[in-house]
């Protein structure tokens, strides 16, 4: 038996043993039963909330790969979910080119819902998104592309679009 079939056998039979020793979460919601490296994704199709709903109702778990996602498939559900479970729900997974920098912990948009947030996004709302905010930057925003309207750049070279 050569090298390559013998470390086929032994993926195949770790595979194997993963597959079956695999003890599923009962706190999830059901689903369909995934595939050990790809999950769910072969069993999606065109339309997927409107047939894996039939199967296993409005709430549903998937296994996208390596990621496991909880589906509501009805307006009636995601409701029912965002009204009393809207805490749990509401965060989202970081990822890991914006923890590398440590990006999620400044930004309205990678923040949990927490004292932070709200006092991020209430700046937010009252200094950055007002009409007064780009009045007041209006004089920088003349001085910058002054060059550009008076047909020349900064080093004095006429910007002609033509060529």
């Amino acid at each position: 038996m050569d090298l390559l079939t013998f470390l086929f056998l032994i993926l195949l039979v770790w595979t194997c043993i993963h597959f079956l020793l695999q003890t599923r979460n009962t706190n999830v919601p059901p689903g369909p039963f995934p595939l050990p490296i790809v999950g769910n994704l072969f069993k999606l199709g065109s339309k997927p909330n409107e047939s894996l709903a039939q199967l296993y109702g409005p709430l549903m778990t998937l296994q996208l790969g390596s990621l496991t996602t909880v589906v509501v498939s009805t307006a009636a559900m995601a409701n029912q979910l965002l009204l009393k479970h809207d805490l749990i729900f509401s965060g989202r997974a970081v990822l890991d080119s914006v923890r590398a920098l440590n990006y999620h912990k400044s930004s309205v948009v990678w923040t949990p819902p927490n004292p932070r947030w709200r006092t991020l996004r209430t700046l937010l709302n009252t200094q950055m998104m007002t009409v007064e905010e780009p009045r007041c930057r209006r004089w920088s925003r003349t001085c910058a592309t002054a060059p550009l309207r008076n047909g020349r750049w900064i080093s004095d070279v006429p910007l002609s679009l033509r060529h």
